[in-house]
């Protein structure tokens, strides 16, 4: 998950300050947030994050697809930064 961050805001030109919680932290965290309106994160996301999410499997190749590196379509998924800005600068402009 801390890569995930970190490549991401460095995709955005951010530097987020990622600071890993303790297990029991993390699991006072989901039960804090199980009474949170929308429940940014909750009990059931913690045990979540406790199980590996990568198969064994290499089930692209089994279906003949070649793996695209995260990295290589980022920026696509976030945008660019340049076309952000204009969007952020013509909402501030109707404001």
């Amino acid at each position: 998950m801390r890569q995930i961050v970190q490549m991401t805001a460095r995709q955005l030109g951010l530097k987020p300050l990622v600071i890993p919680l303790p297990d029991f932290l993390g699991r006072l965290q989901g039960l804090v947030c199980d009474f949170v309106p929308g429940k940014p994160f909750s009990s059931d996301n913690f045990r979540s994050l406790l199980t590996d999410s990568v198969g064994g499997i290499d089930g692209l190749h089994r279906l003949g697809i070649t793996a695209t590196p995260v990295s290589a379509i980022l920026p696509d998924i976030l945008g660019h930064a340049d076309d952000r800005q204009m969007r952020y600068d013509r909402y501030r402009a109707q404001t």
